[in-house]
């Protein structure tokens, strides 16, 4: 699952995906107690409310970029937007916002080595897929994203953006493999990370040119 607060990706997909999503939801109930009456009388009175949390589990290029990002992570997130949630992957998604929402704490963040792991609170109304926000315009200066073909035989994959960033990112990519391929892994090459690209890893040479490497980007 992927998911973003306005164009601010929290959960960016790939290895980089929302997991353990919880939601609970409550609403305005009175309760009134007739005189003599066998059992109370409970009135529904709407204004309801849905808590949705999750976790993203991110691996940076070093212990120091994870440290200063589990650091500054909460000053740089929105405070309120439409949460819209991608259920699904590949072609079979389909949308889901959470409209008017707010991120409802600090997340919760734990660093162990170069891996961080972030709890997120978000809190709105009623989650609807009749009214989805159009995807907005994700802002070039702090975000990558892209899907590059893997040549047969290849061991490791430069990936170069078309305009480089303002600064280091922190980068996240999977290997798609085509139906009833092998399974095919990568690891971000340590170091190669910077303002103009990276470079991955492959846990083994590509059996064909069928393989993609997906990956998004951000400062």
């Amino acid at each position: 699952m992927r998911i973003r607060i306005g164009n601010t990706w929290l959960a960016a997909g790939g290895l980089e995906a929302a997991s353990e999503v919880s939601i609970n939801g409550e609403q305005v109930v009175d309760e009134v107690a007739f005189f003599r009456a066998l059992a109370r009388t409970v009135y529904a009175r709407g204004n309801r409310r849905t808590q949705i949390s999750f976790t993203v589990e991110r691996e940076h290029g070093s212990l120091r970029a994870a440290e200063v990002f589990l650091l500054t992570h909460y000053g740089s997130l929105p405070t309120e937007g439409d949460v819209v949630f991608v259920c699904g992957e590949g072609t079979d998604t389909q949308n889901v916002a959470l409209l008017g929402a707010v991120l409802e704490a600090m997340p919760q963040g734990i660093y162990r080595g170069r891996s961080t792991r972030v709890t997120y609170s978000v809190a709105g109304g009623i989650p609807t897929t009749d009214s989805i926000p159009d995807d907005e315009e994700i802002d070039e200066a702090v975000t990558r994203r892209d899907t590059v073909p893997i040549d047969q035989d290849a061991t490791e994959v430069a990936v170069v953006f078309t305009n480089p960033m303002t600064g280091t990112p922190t980068v996240v990519a999977n290997v798609v493999a085509p139906d009833g391929a092998e399974i095919l892994t990568c690891q971000i090459e340590k170091g190669s990370v910077s303002s103009a690209g990276f470079t991955a890893k492959l846990s083994f040479p590509a059996p064909s040119d069928a393989y993609e490497l997906s990956y998004v980007a951000i400062l």
